[in-house]
């Protein structure tokens, strides 16, 4: 999967991968081999993933990608990208 900073072109990138209802341990897999990172994530049925793409001086841009799902089923993605900065 190819990381994009602008928030409809990576949720697109997404969604060339990952399809609601598929299975929820595939969708996870897909994300980490695509380099993500997971985190724990407070909201019970989510799991948030992370990717670093490209860095600034001082800034590092991150792409953040929340998987819902409910019976082993991905229901929902959604997409943010954030600069990070001091």
């Amino acid at each position: 999967m190819k990381l994009h900073f602008d928030k409809e072109t990576m949720h697109a990138e997404v969604l060339k991968y990952l399809s609601p209802e598929m299975p929820i341990e595939n969708a996870k897999r897909i994300m980490e081999d695509s380099g993500f990172k997971s985190f724990l994530y407070q909201e019970t049925g989510s799991v948030r993933y992370s990717a670093v793409y490209g860095r600034g001086f001082l800034s590092v841009h991150e792409i953040g990608v929340v998987l819902s799902h409910e019976s082993g089923k991905l229901k929902e993605i959604k997409v943010d990208c954030l600069t990070i900065s001091p």
